[in-house]
């Protein structure tokens, strides 16, 4: 089962914007979660887009509190699943056709060290190449455009570039167009995201529930700075990133 995501994506003293990856399913329950002892707190919801905006008064209830919040609410309506707390900047990973692309271009680099008397295969492979960058940038065009409205401006000398191909045949700019495109998302790492668990009791006495969230260092690798990142960890004495909060909630 595919992890919850909740994704910050913009974030003030005062306000914060959050995206669930799930709909909400009751409202009335997650805003209640939220406003536990923060009446002056006002909370609207886009399901179109499924982003909420929070307003909150930080002299009642603090930003990281809100956020902790949110994902309770948001676990407690899933059945307490485990929730990956990220930041939008950090949001930034290679799709799938990115990574075959890649490959593609790999596999076609080395024919053409070992197998130099094959001009013709080394032509298919080249062409295969180009055609699985060609469609990779397509669909990060529709990601980014879904994501935030737009895309990137590094597509343009990419496209740009696509014309030089169709004239050289070359694999060396099959592999400029992948690195012009994907390339800074390689460099992009999720050293800010956590994983997000949470806990819930029963006070019998005063008829409460008490819920808890445990925050941890997300250590998943989906770039390659992600891993460099985890492997300097290592020689390093971190902690990481932990912290508990605690909620009690009317039944």
């Amino acid at each position: 089962m595919k992890k919850l995501t909740l994704t910050i994506l913009h974030k003030l003293p005062n306000r914060v914007r959050l995206k669930t990856s799930k709909p909400i399913k009751n409202r009335e329950k997650f805003c209640s979660i939220i406003k536990q002892q923060a009446e002056d707190t006002s909370i609207r919801y886009n399901r179109i887009s499924g982003t909420i905006l929070i307003s909150f008064n930080p002299e009642e209830i603090l930003l990281q509190e809100v956020i902790y919040r949110v994902a309770i609410a948001f676990s407690v309506e899933n059945g307490l699943q485990p929730i990956k707390l990220l930041e939008e900047k950090k949001e930034k990973s290679l799709e799938n056709l990115s990574l075959y692309s890649a490959g593609a271009i790999i596999v076609s680099a080395i024919h053409r060290v070992l197998n130099k008397n094959n001009p013709k295969i080394q032509d298919s492979l080249n062409i295969f190449s180009m055609g699985l960058t060609t469609a990779a940038i397509g669909e990060h065009i529709f990601h980014e455009s879904r994501r935030q409205g737009y895309f990137d401006v590094e597509i343009i000398p990419a496209l740009y570039l696509i014309k030089s191909f169709l004239v050289s045949n070359s694999l060396s700019v099959v592999s400029i167009i992948w690195l012009t495109t994907f390339g800074r998302h390689l460099l992009s790492t999720n050293e800010s995201a956590k994983n997000i668990k949470v806990f819930r009791f029963k006070d019998e006495k005063k008829n409460k529930y008490i819920y808890s969230l445990e925050a941890t260092e997300d250590k998943s690798i989906n770039t390659i700075a992600d891993l460099f990142n985890q492997l300097l960890k290592k020689n390093k004495v971190t902690q990481g990133i932990n912290d508990k909060y605690m909620i009690k909630t009317i039944n």
